[in-house]
């Protein structure tokens, strides 16, 4: 049994599980459990404060964002299961920034020991990635060619590879607590706070920060959100609950769709093999569609927020040109006004 001396508060968690909820499915709960339960067989935690995970790790009523930020900024380990959907999930991306900051503010020694950053391929990944991603390809092959080539959720899958899929975790966990043992990391003070944080994934620009490789027109979609802000739909309608501080915050269908949007668009994407790039409708990105009329774009509109004036303006501008590549999905919400 090893006892942990960790960075964090008594009650950190020792790993927070990063994901995307439509990654979800029999196999990626089989393996997160197997890992939580690996992780409590070997120390002398419990299992309910092994794992964080945004499922099970935030409190009835509990301000989630918050949480997870709290999670972030006191956990052990931080570990992302990489698919084709996290790389362009913003709030995967702005998770890995906090954990990310709080390592760099607190460098380990260099002693050879794993990263606490401990990103699991789960599908195979296709085309350039984004650099803080493609830094933690080389680690790969240490689990072996099966697992380097399709991934943790083939290992699961297929039962001809259970050994495989034993010896990873095992390996995994060793290569956790070796992490953990080298050397403390303290909780951070100041970690800011989920929305305002920058997308590890992304470039200043909004485009997939890939590494010196430029992605070609059909392998890109523009996903661009016509919605206004709460304070602007305060005049136009009553209920402002599924508005936030920008469009990009626009959750239209709310409960049991806890998630923006764009996000939901983003992981349909990502699902197609694609990449994409948040936008909302304003004057700059009308210039770069006016400049490359060969991209391929989606404008997703929010009715109410029609008679806003600059989306009023844009939409007459969109109505006005005649573009091969780009459309207007109109999305309506269920809620009583609307109808």
């Amino acid at each position: 049994m090893i006892t942990l001396l960790g960075g964090g508060s008594s009650m950190a968690p020792f790993f927070f599980f990063s994901y995307v909820h439509d990654d979800n499915d029999e196999f990626l709960e089989k393996f997160f459990n197997d890992l939580r339960d690996e992780v409590a067989a070997v120390t002398t935690l419990d299992k309910a404060d092994v794992a964080f995970r945004d499922l099970s790790g935030i409190g009835l009523m509990q301000p989630w964002r918050q949480e997870i930020v709290n999670a972030l900024s006191t956990c052990e380990c931080f570990v992302p299961l990489l698919t084709p959907r996290l790389i362009v999930h913003p709030y995967c991306g702005q998770e890995w920034e906090i954990f990310r900051r709080r390592l760099q503010v607190n460098p380990l020694p260099a002693s050879g020991a794993p990263s606490r950053l401990m990103p699991i391929l789960w599908r195979p990944l296709r085309g350039p990635l984004p650099p803080v991603i493609s830094d933690h390809q080389r680690t790969h092959g240490t689990f072996g060619r099966p697992y380097a080539e399709d991934g943790l959720f083939m290992l699961l899958k297929q039962k001809e590879y259970d050994s495989e899929y034993a010896r990873f975790l095992k390996r995994f966990v060793e290569m956790m607590i070796e992490a953990v043992q080298a050397a403390p990391l303290p909780a951070s003070a100041s970690p800011g706070d989920l929305e305002s944080m920058p997308n590890a994934f992304q470039s200043a620009n909004g485009r997939p920060a890939a590494a010196a490789q430029e992605t070609s027109a059909a392998d890109h979609v523009w996903l661009i959100i016509a919605a206004g802000a709460e304070t602007e739909l305060r005049g136009f309608r009553k209920d402002v609950a599924a508005y936030g501080t920008t469009g990009k915050q626009w959750r239209p269908f709310q409960r049991p769709c806890l998630e923006p949007a764009l996000v939901a668009a983003q992981s349909v994407v990502a699902g197609e093999g694609l990449l994409s790039s948040p936008r909302l409708f304003d004057d700059e990105i009308i210039r770069q569609l006016t400049d490359s009329r060969d991209e391929i774009f989606v404008i997703m509109l929010d009715p109410w927020s029609v008679d806003l004036p600059p989306y009023r303006k844009a939409l007459e501008w969109f109505d006005r040109q005649r573009f091969a590549g780009g459309s207007l999905l109109m999305i309506w919400a269920a809620d009583v006004e609307t109808r």
